[in-house]
């Protein structure tokens, strides 16, 4: 990460957002790295490379965690032009059908129904420096 490690900024959007769910994403795989990443406030830490079913898995697994999971069960999502009907795992934009893959799908899935929840840039976080 540019400026800052990993470390700092888990403990800054913990100190920020104590209820969000942090998951560390990471070719650091020694046992030290884990450990301080999780004391930092970190809820998963996952060594890249990792197999996206089981990112999915310790994405859904926090969210449960942290009582954001409950969005999830939405039987239609709507942003903007968008509408996902999730469990047929259909996809319209402006009333027309889209294909997606399946992985494609499920992460739409995760990104709309959290489109509320802020994500931390340089430009929108000023004062943590993210």
């Amino acid at each position: 990460m540019p400026e800052i490690g990993g470390l700092e900024a888990c403990h800054r959007i913990r100190a920020l957002a104590p209820q969000s769910g942090i998951i560390m994403l990471t070719v650091r795989d020694a046992e030290d790295d884990k450990v301080q990443a999780l004391n930092a406030g970190a809820d998963d830490y996952i060594t890249k490379p990792f197999r996206f079913r089981e990112l999915i898995a310790r994405l859904r697994s926090v969210l449960r965690r942290t009582g954001a999971g409950a969005v999830m069960h939405a039987p239609v999502l709507r942003v903007g032009q968008l509408e996902l009907e999730i469990e047929l795992r259909i996809l319209r934009k402006a009333g027309r059908e889209i294909h997606l893959t399946p992985k494609e799908f499920d992460l739409l899935v995760f990104l709309m129904a959290h489109k509320d929840i802020p994500s931390h840039t340089r430009d929108s976080c000023a004062p943590c420096g993210l």
